[in-house]
């Protein structure tokens, strides 16, 4: 009995000292943190929180106790770095509501940093003389002692990506290696073949490097992770849950592939790699080390709005504004989950992740150096703003907007993409990434958007095509090496049980008469978006790009610039089944030849193409299928193309302008691309509230 009654005393201690704090915090409509606070503190600009979870703990209180206040609370962030060690998860207890959202917002004048990152110090010159060193890098490479086991694919030097280690040191896949051919996944893996033997001497078979493996054209590549290496039979073994390897089409270029990540490779100034089970990292530096400031990434995502779609509770009405989000790492690809949804070979993570959201702004932020993607709005996502910030540099893409593949399930719609200034794409080697993407999505507004520098497309608006929803066939069917229909993530548990057994006996239920009704990519509107640079890895597809979408999707106004030319693209692409769409006072200005302005099928049906204009448009360079009257004209200036782009500054300029000040001219005259990321904060003497 008394130990009984020594519970309940401990228990009701413990109510009474949570309902102190709520009773504390009740009256606060603002918070603030900073990276010298201190989370026994309550949160005041006098004694503000250390974390972000302390501030988002301290709100659930005032939510149970009586709600939040009219006009909703304010968390702000002060100037400084924050280095995260675990990602911020946001979920539907966490929500506000229209007449009193929850605010994650700079202090004014000040930038806070969001870091996915640590420091890497105690740098030392490897003076051993292991075979596994290239000659050319001997007594110039240094190492330093990492976590062991803890893989990451990046590392920054003083701010800027340096270049992971690899058997081939440029980007020009069509001259990488061919010699290779492999054979039927299994469970431990895809077997590999290799005709050189000898670039496998010195490899390491730990799982710790990649093969970067592109076969076909149009961006069908993936970054397996290679173990079990028998450098007498010249095999490897290539593990992925996002690709397997498959042979290319006879008029598609031969597959070629590269190796990254190996002390072996390191044969370069700048070039570092990763020995995750000794827990060392080596660098070779192109001047002394000195002191740079080294930092690998740990985390995969910074921020995660998780909202519950089974039991239909959302994360909704809350906001982050001004804050600076930088350095995300990602999964290998044989650690992928089952449930990703994994689209087009891209990687579909993000360093702000949100699934299960309604009603959310993010404004005027900067998201530097993901990973994957830079912002994700994955399966259910209403009514979401995205307006005013900075994606750049950027393993996979800028902003991905995915649904469902094709089933019954239409809950992403109605998401507005705005001002915002998205570049650099693909820096993982994930180059089938647009600066955005929309899979499984409607009602979209995307507009005044300055889009700069893509590995692929500037926009693109994809479905599934019904040939694919014709081939069922059961998930994990290769013994669980890879999804089979991770390109096309039909729901096949949507349909009525005679459909698939219909689709089992092989009979082609969905036509192109009927296969739309299951596919979302409708009435997107894409206007008055600055493309520049676009597809600066892969050359097939289009800027602005469709491919079985569903109809009424609309392409108005956007100005596309690219310096060099695009003989095997369309610049706006209508690919297979684009039907219903419409195009129109696009301006062009390709230096080179193109494939035409706009591409179309023949069998895409009910378009409305007109007043688009190329000021680049030369009858040596380019020959036009089903060209409208519209299209063609004989000035050689670029009015129309100068006129356009003040129309659209004009507005962007009224609005705030883009979050990063990227420059049109800067680009076109081949101006560095500098990042700044200069902190603004302060040092105040901060204790502990007594």
């Amino acid at each position: 009995m008394k130990t009984k009654m020594k519970t309940l005393t401990k228990l009701s201690v413990i109510f009474l000292l949570s309902l102190t704090f709520a009773c504390n915090y009740s009256d606060q409509k603002e918070f603030y943190i900073s990276p010298y606070g201190n989370d026994n503190n309550k949160g005041t600009f006098e004694k503000p929180f250390l974390t972000l979870e302390k501030a988002r703990d301290a709100i659930r209180l005032i939510k149970q106790e009586k709600g939040l206040p009219e006009g909703g609370v304010t968390v702000f962030l002060r100037g400084g770095r924050y280095f995260l060690s675990q990602t911020f998860i946001l979920g539907p207890d966490d929500s506000g509501s229209e007449n009193a959202p929850v605010r994650y917002c700079a202090f004014p004048g000040e930038t806070p940093v969001l870091s996915g990152g640590f420091i890497i110090n105690g740098w030392n010159l490897l003076t051993e003389n292991l075979p596994e060193i290239d000659p050319v890098a001997k007594g110039k490479i240094w190492y330093a002692s990492v976590e062991k086991n803890k893989l990451f694919h990046f590392l920054y030097i003083d701010g800027k990506m340096a270049t992971r280690s690899r058997s081939i040191n440029h980007d020009n896949w069509e001259e990488w290696s061919h010699d290779f051919t492999f054979g039927k996944p299994e469970k431990k893996g895809q077997l590999i073949l290799l005709k050189n033997k000898n670039i496998l001497k010195h490899l390491p078979s730990n799982g710790d490097m990649e093969m970067t493996a592109i076969v076909k054209q149009y961006g069908v590549m993936g970054n397996g992770v290679i173990t079990d290496i028998d450098t007498t039979k010249g095999t490897v073994y290539w593990n992925s849950s996002q690709l397997n390897l498959t042979p290319a089409r006879d008029w598609e270029p031969k597959e070629a592939y590269r190796f990254e990540n190996a002390l072996y490779l390191i044969d370069e100034p700048g070039e570092w790699a990763l020995n995750s089970k000794l827990g060392q990292v080596y660098y070779y530096p192109s001047d002394s080390i000195g002191n740079a400031g080294i930092i690998a990434p740990v985390l995969c995502e910074i921020v995660r709005f998780q909202g519950d779609e089974e039991a239909e509770k959302w994360v909704h009405h809350i906001e982050f504004r001004g804050i600076t989000f930088i350095y995300t790492d990602r999964l290998p690809e044989n650690q992928w989950p089952h449930n990703w949804l994994k689209r087009q070979w891209e990687n579909p993570d993000a360093m702000i992740f949100m699934q299960g959201v309604h009603d959310c702004i993010l404004e005027g932020n900067r998201i530097l150096h993901s990973g994957t993607y830079g912002i994700a709005l994955d399966h259910y996502a209403q009514n979401m703003s995205i307006t005013g910030n900075e994606i750049g540099f950027t393993g996979s893409g800028g902003i991905q907007i995915y649904g469902y593949g094709p089933g019954t399930k239409d809950v992403n719609h109605h998401n507005i993409i705005r001002r915002n200034y998205i570049h650099d794409q693909g820096l993982a080697n994930y180059w089938h990434s647009p600066n955005i993407q929309i899979f499984g999505s409607g009602y979209n507004t995307i507009s005044y958007n300055f889009l700069a520098r893509s590995a692929y497309c500037s926009i693109s608006i994809v479905g599934s095509h019904f040939k694919n929803m014709n081939n069922y066939q059961p998930e994990n069917s290769w013994n669980g090496q890879v999804d089979k229909w991770n390109a096309h993530n039909i729901l096949w548990e949507d349909f009525p049980a005679e459909v698939i057994d219909s689709l089992k006996r092989g009979e082609k239920v969905f036509t192109k008469e009927n296969f739309r009704k299951y596919i979302y990519s409708h009435n997107n509107v894409v206007e008055y978006n600055i493309c520049v640079e676009p597809m600066q890895k892969l050359y097939e597809g289009g800027v602005l790009y469709a491919w079985c979408p569903g109809k009424n999707n609309e392409y108005r106004g956007n100005l596309i610039y690219g310096k060099k030319e695009m003989p095997g693209s369309s610049v706006i692409a209508m690919d297979d089944y684009s039907e219903y769409a419409l195009i129109e006072d696009n301006v062009v200005w390709i230096n080179g030849k193109i494939l035409d302005v706009v591409g179309q099928r023949d069998y895409t049906l009910g378009t409305t193409i007109r007043n688009n204009y190329n000021v680049c448009l030369k009858p040596e360079y380019t020959s036009i299928r089903k060209r409208p009257s519209e299209w063609w004209t004989d000035r050689k200036d670029i009015q129309p193309f100068t006129d356009l782009f003040r129309k659209i500054c004009f507005v962007v300029k009224e609005e705030g302008g883009w979050t990063g000040h990227p420059s049109l001219m800067d680009i076109i005259n081949e101006k560095p691309r500098i990042l700044k990321t200069t902190v603004k904060q302060y040092k105040p003497t901060i204790g502990e509230d007594k």
